[in-house]
C-alpha cells in the first residue's frame, strides 16, 4: 500500500465525515507516522507518550477517546493493551478506494 495513497485517502474519507475533527486528524497523523517508521507495516506497536506528543495531545482521556474513536469509526484497527509491560497496537486500514 502506498503511502501517499493512504493518506490522500484518509482526508478523502474525513472530507464529509462530520464526526472527525482536528484532534482526530492530528492523532491519525502521528499514527501515519509511526506507520511510516515502522517501513508502512502493520501492527504499529504504540509508545503513548510519544504519539500523543507527535499529535501535540497532552491528556490522557483525549488521546483514548479519539483512538478508540478512530477505532469505531473503521479509520484503523486498534487494540489497547491494559498491561503497563505490553504496547498497545494499531493497524493502519487501507483507505486507499
Amino acid at each position: 500500500m502506498s503511502a501517499i495513497r493512504q493518506l490522500a485517502g484518509f482526508y478523502d474519507a474525513i472530507s464529509d465525515d462530520h464526526r472527525i475533527g482536528t484532534v482526530h486528524i492530528s492523532l491519525y497523523l502521528a499514527l501515519f507516522r509511526a506507520w511510516l517508521k515502522n517501513e508502512c507495516r502493520n501492527p504499529v506497536l504504540l509508545e503513548r507518550a510519544s504519539i500523543m506528543h507527535d499529535a501535540k495531545i497532552r491528556a490522557r482521556s483525549t488521546y483514548n477517546k479519539c483512538m478508540r474513536e478512530l477505532n469505531d469509526y473503521g479509520y484503523l484497527k486498534y487494540k489497547p493493551s491494559y498491561n503497563g509491560n505490553q504496547r498497545s497496537v494499531a493497524l493502519v486500514i487501507p483507505l486507499t478506494g
